[in-house]
């Protein structure tokens, strides 16, 4: 469904056919309740709900590259990654060796790797310096372009025309969700609507959930069948 859709859609459940004087959301002026707000609002939470199933939805990749004595890497302005929501792994990329994790610690780990203060050499583990900034440690003692390969889940970019959709050009009528779960961005705005308006929410909350857990259980259950489901210990996973 494009924007269009999704409002006639908030709507219909809503049983708000008509916007205002007759109805009671506005679309498009800023003093009013703007539907095409809550449906971006809407489209984030689904989006966060749905990550733990289909994971591979919302991941994207980048390569960084090190410098030798800069441990701090600012996701941002260092690797130019903009639509960034949460990382998921990093792994080393090094051409002809393998491709294990470096293990993600937190900052009071660190003296259980025995990693001194202002330590350079070979990086054993990163963490989170702070909001958006990766840190390596030991601080890396050599320039490596491409050193390692990053896996993360991307913001998803907010709704911002009705029919027209080319991402290229920064157009999005579309959300980037599945297409069986865009029903659940409308579910969601009824819901938002329903505690703004003090209503009781819980039927149209049992209404969500089924529709995920049908999403969930009949759909994102497929996994493919030529798959190995072994795991190594973590110790073989990361360097």
């Amino acid at each position: 469904m494009n924007r269009k859709e999704l409002r006639e859609m908030s709507r219909f459940y809503m049983q708000e056919l008509l916007e205002r004087p007759e109805g009671l959301i506005k679309d498009e002026e800023a003093t009013e309740t703007d539907l095409n707000n809550l449906i971006n609002i809407a489209q984030h939470s689904v989006q966060v709900d749905l990550i733990p199933y289909i994971p591979e939805w919302f991941r994207k990749t980048f390569l960084f590259s090190i410098e030798a004595n800069i441990g701090d890497y600012h996701i941002e302005d260092d690797i130019s990654v903009t639509d960034f929501l949460r990382m998921e792994d990093i792994y080393h990329n090094e051409s002809g060796k393998k491709p294990q994790g470096l293990i993600h610690v937190k900052p009071d780990q660190l003296q259980q790797y025995d990693i001194t203060v202002g330590e350079k050499g070979e990086p054993k583990v990163w963490l989170w310096e702070a909001r958006l900034t990766i840190g390596l440690r030991p601080i890396p003692s050599s320039t490596i372009v491409s050193r390692y390969k990053a896996y993360y889940f991307f913001k998803i970019p907010n709704l911002n025309q009705d029919t027209e959709h080319s991402p290229y050009e920064n157009k999005f009528a579309i959300p980037p969700l599945p297409d069986v779960t865009h029903e659940l961005i409308p579910i969601d705005v009824v819901k938002r609507c329903n505690i703004a308006s003090e209503d009781d929410v819980r039927n149209i909350d049992t209404f969500y959930k089924e529709h995920l857990t049908k999403a969930k259980d009949k759909l994102f259950s497929i996994e493919p069948s030529l798959s190995s489901r072994a795991r190594p210990t973590l110790e073989e996973m990361v360097r």
